[in-house]
């Protein structure tokens, strides 16, 4: 003889709206993050309200130097020791003397 199922069966239930809409999610991986990351909204801003540019040459100085010290310490191979950023090998090499270039050689080596 059939039985109908009790009260509470899953068979019986209407379906949940929230569950189907958060199954996909689960399958697919966690959930992308829908907010800045601590700092990005600030860099946002400043990058919004430099748009218009930087009239003072010592302003723009001042700024350039922080925004430096700032990106050395999120990145400390981006900066060279002296805090300005840092120049490839060859940058270095095609503005340097024979001189200067034969120095480099003899200090690499060893030779000086």
């Amino acid at each position: 003889r059939h039985r109908p199922p009790p009260a509470g069966h899953p068979a019986l239930r209407p379906p949940h709206p929230g569950r189907h809409r958060r199954t996909p999610r689960r399958r697919t991986g966690p959930r992308r993050r829908t907010r800045p990351g601590p700092g990005l909204a600030e860099l946002d801003r400043l990058e919004g309200a430099l748009d218009g540019g930087v009239d003072d040459p010592a302003d723009r100085e001042r700024l350039a130097a922080r925004l430096r010290e700032l990106l050395g310490r999120l990145d400390p191979a981006a900066t060279a020791g002296d805090g300005t950023a840092a120049d490839s090998l060859e940058d270095r090499m095609d503005g340097a003397s024979d001189d200067e270039l034969f120095d480099l050689i003899d200090n690499e080596l060893g030779l000086s």
